[in-house]
């Protein structure tokens, strides 16, 4: 008889040592399906988690409202210290720093006339010049 509880506790040693091993193993799996990998895949998914928030804003009839949210979330996703968003009656939404807002509004009165894109570098501000190193 004591050979047999010595033989059913290294059992149930073995048994609790093997469920350990698997919950840590999931555990670990779970844990690096989380992680999204290298520096690329990481910068394309916040690239594209920041376009589908702009996106959202910009489906339909745009308000005002929608613009300043999408301009916010447009304006992370360049780097751009103000950007303008314009429709064909002018600006609709400016964000960014105040001493640019003027000179998003003039680039933006000059996408409406030229029908193109509109980027300056360089501007200069009180504090400074922009884009300066």
């Amino acid at each position: 008889m004591p050979e047999s509880m010595l033989l059913a506790a290294a059992a149930g040693v073995v048994a609790g040592a093997l469920a350990v091993g698997v919950v840590v193993l999931l555990r670990r799996l779970a844990v690096q399906s989380k992680d999204l990998g290298t520096d690329a895949e990481r910068a394309t998914y916040e690239t594209l988690h920041l376009a589908s928030r702009a996106a959202k804003h910009l489906r339909g009839d745009m308000t005002e409202t929608d613009a300043a949210r999408a301009a916010r979330h447009l304006k992370a996703l360049l780097g751009a210290d103000t950007l303008a968003l314009v429709m064909t009656g002018g600006p609709v939404a400016v964000d960014g720093d105040e001493t640019l807002v003027s000179a998003a509004e003039r680039l933006a009165v000059e996408a409406v006339e030229t029908g193109r894109s509109q980027v300056e570098r360089r501007v200069p501000t009180p504090s400074g010049e922009t884009d300066a190193a």
